[in-house]
């Protein structure tokens, strides 16, 4: 039913959309709400598509489902090797605290492979050590 905007319907045809726009059951006199779906029926692992609550996210990093933990995302994951991390410790990380992976894959959620900062300076003036020692110096001992 296609309409040019700006005309009013009437109340007849505002029922006859309505009815229409909400499906059988609607129409058949049942509340709309009434379907054989139900919100959230087909999610989680009732869904087909389920993985277990474990993802790949962006660069690489594992992702768990844990929507109750303080610090999730908005969909309520977690990177593994935090969780790891606090497993290992007893104890939820802070915000600020950096997990860092020794081999650098970050893939690899070992507890041997992980170590912990207190927060992202930390974490820097770690791998700016282990450049500058990489770094080739002049005469001076200016890098080159």
């Amino acid at each position: 039913m296609s309409r040019p905007k700006g005309i009013p319907m009437s109340k007849e045809q505002k029922n006859l959309l309505s009815k229409r726009m909400k499906g059988n059951d609607h129409a058949k006199g049942n509340p709309p709400n009434s379907t054989s779906f139900k919100k959230g029926q087909n999610s989680g692992k009732n869904n087909h598509s389920w993985k277990g609550g474990r993802k790949t996210g962006i660069r690489g990093y594992i992702l768990i489902l844990t929507p109750n933990h303080p610090f999730c995302d908005t969909q309520g994951y977690v990177r593994e090797h935090r969780l790891v991390m606090e497993k290992h410790l007893g104890r939820h990380l802070l915000p600020k605290e950096i997990v860092h992976h020794i081999n650098e894959i970050v893939a690899d959620n070992r507890i041997e492979n992980l170590e912990l900062f207190s927060c992202m300076g930390e974490h820097m003036k770690f791998h700016n050590r282990i450049l500058s020692k990489l770094r080739k110096r002049d005469s001076r001992g200016r890098f080159i």
